[in-house]
């Protein structure tokens, strides 16, 4: 197990190569690049030299004894926008496949898309179905990973947190479809297997725990060929609060 850190706060303020050098210089083994909020002077995604920086910030963290284990797509595609490079939101999280590949990270965690919850003709779980298999060509060809992150909504007249994703079970029968292609490919008439593996699981302790299931239960439910990683904080069991851990109330023992 690595224990890494985003870069998100320390690359807002003083850019993503000095982010990545003071998470070496404060002990973690690894980093998780974040664009889901970049500094619009130092925007790694969109600059000219994009695959170059990426091969360049991948060799620096070598040199500085630590690696990139994932990354964090942005997270402002929604549920009624075209699944293809046209919308710009979507375009970026493409982009930042391509600049993990370029970077040799192996896995991108991309969140799920919400629906209104009061909606009830629109289904979450089939509206993220088809946006994360419109990205399933671009894993292939480029190697990297997504990784589906249990989510939550916040009902605010009353504060009510509902889980996406919110139980084991369920995330891991979501992602075992997205990674059966014989369930979305119909024309399987080449060699390629049944089952890829483009797709695992990013477990956030804080959003199981807010939405009604203690981190322990929902890690030892979940199969361990599909979970790739961690999202670690502590909560009070009424916000996603993001502390620490022992800073909170979830069981640490």
């Amino acid at each position: 197990m690595r224990l890494s850190v985003e870069t998100r706060e320390p690359a807002l303020r003083y850019g993503m190569r000095r982010a990545v050098e003071m998470i070496a210089e404060v002990g973690f083994d690894a980093v998780d690049l974040s664009f889901g909020k970049v500094n619009p002077n130092d925007d790694p995604l969109h600059r000219p030299d994009r695959d170059e920086f990426a091969l360049s910030l991948a060799a620096h963290a070598r040199e500085l004894g630590i690696g990139f284990v994932q990354a964090h797509a942005p997270f402002r595609v929604k549920y009624s926008d075209k699944f293809d490079r046209t919308t710009p939101a979507y375009d970026d999280v493409v982009r930042t496949l391509e600049f993990a590949a370029a970077a040799g990270i192996p896995r991108v965690v991309v969140h799920a898309l919400k629906t209104p919850p009061d909606e009830l003709s629109l289904d979450y779980c089939e509206i993220s179905r088809r946006y994360y298999l419109s990205l399933a060509p671009y894993c292939e060809k480029l190697g990297v990973v997504i990784a589906v992150e249990n989510l939550f909504y916040r009902e605010e007249r009353t504060g009510t947190y509902y889980g996406l994703f919110p139980t084991p079970c369920m995330m891991t029968e979501f992602v075992r479809s997205l990674n059966d292609r014989s369930l979305n490919d119909r024309s399987l008439n080449d060699n390629r297997s049944a089952d890829r593996s483009c797709f695992s699981v990013c477990c956030d302790l804080g959003h199981t725990a807010v939405t009604g299931l203690a981190p322990e239960q929902y890690i030892r439910g979940m199969s361990a060929d599909l979970l790739g990683s961690l999202h670690v904080q502590d909560t009070d069991f009424l916000g996603d609060r993001h502390t620490l851990p022992y800073m909170g109330k979830q069981d640490w023992d």
